[in-house]
């Protein structure tokens, strides 16, 4: 068992909880977002004393409630890399949605090679209109015109980024992208593959998938990716953990060791006493309940 760290990348707010103004009210500055930064550094550095394996962010974009102020976790964690020596980096998740496949496949294979091999790739479709609308590809909702639309982006998108980072060269001819594109010419002669300058250390780059859902648990299954699940009452979280397991069976004939492929995120706060434990951890819990 591998024990990692997560940090939304929240500024400080001395006034969470119930007590507080609503969740979408709050305003912060500049200075207070930068602290956030120089926190996440000091953290991973402790992080890394303290023996975890890893330790993940979340990126999102256009937060300035505060909340979740880490625009690019590639950027992020190649910083923090050269900041520490052994921890590994990744995101829950890199909102693939908000990028450019290509571009996000340069960007990570070039932070993978100035860490050592250290990161680690978390991707998601994006939860949030105000959030992933801007950049083109909507956030739907349970099967709509945008979910789906979204669902097959994330899709076409996945599988360019797996192309790209597993061999000198690649191309993808989908229904949403087309590289390289037809008719493409370089001096004279025809481009029919494109190579990744540089490529990842990591080879192969396992994907880490936020579930949530039973399509993306069978996706994710059919992928081989490695679920990522956010901590539910006992019985549903049984059923997801199981049921992903019996789907790499049933799609690939392999049948996972316990906790093979799959990861947990709990928040969790250690106390002398449970009622003191519960008294520190109540105002971020609630202020994240507001949020949500």
């Amino acid at each position: 068992m591998k024990f990692g760290t997560f940090f939304f990348g929240t500024v400080d707010m001395p006034d969470a909880g119930i007590a507080g103004p609503p969740a979408h009210r709050r305003r912060y500055t500049q200075a207070d977002y930068q602290r956030v930064y120089r926190d996440l550094t000091a953290y991973a550095q402790r992080a890394e004393l303290l023996g975890f394996e890893s330790m993940w962010t979340a990126e999102h974009h256009f937060q300035h409630h505060g909340f979740e102020v880490v625009p690019n976790v590639v950027l992020l964690n190649a910083v923090l890399a050269q900041r520490t020596r052994r921890l590994r980096f990744g995101s829950l998740v890199h909102v693939l949605t908000s990028w450019h496949p290509v571009r996000f496949a340069e960007d990570y294979a070039l932070a993978d090679v100035l860490s050592g091999g250290r990161m680690l790739c978390g991707l998601g479709r994006g939860t949030e209109q105000r959030e992933s609308n801007p950049f083109g590809v909507n956030v739907g909702w349970a099967g709509d015109a945008d979910d789906v639309h979204n669902r097959e982006v994330f899709e076409e998108q996945v599988a360019i980024f797996k192309a790209a980072v597993g061999g000198d060269e690649f191309s993808f001819h989908g229904k949403h992208y087309d590289l390289p594109p037809a008719g493409l010419e370089f001096r004279d002669e025809p481009v029919e593959r494109l190579p990744l300058v540089p490529r990842p250390l990591t080879d192969p780059v396992r994907v880490y998938q936020a579930v949530r859902s039973e399509e993306t648990l069978r996706y994710a299954a059919r992928e081989r990716h490695i679920a990522v699940f956010w901590q539910a009452p006992r019985e549903r979280m049984f059923s997801s953990w199981n049921r992903y397991a019996e789907l790499v069976e049933e799609y690939h004939g392999v049948r996972l060791a316990p906790g093979e492929d799959r990861m947990l995120v709990m928040n969790l706060h250690i106390g002398e006493t449970l009622e003191s434990a519960k008294r520190v951890a109540r105002p971020g819990h609630d202020e994240l309940r507001k949020l949500i």
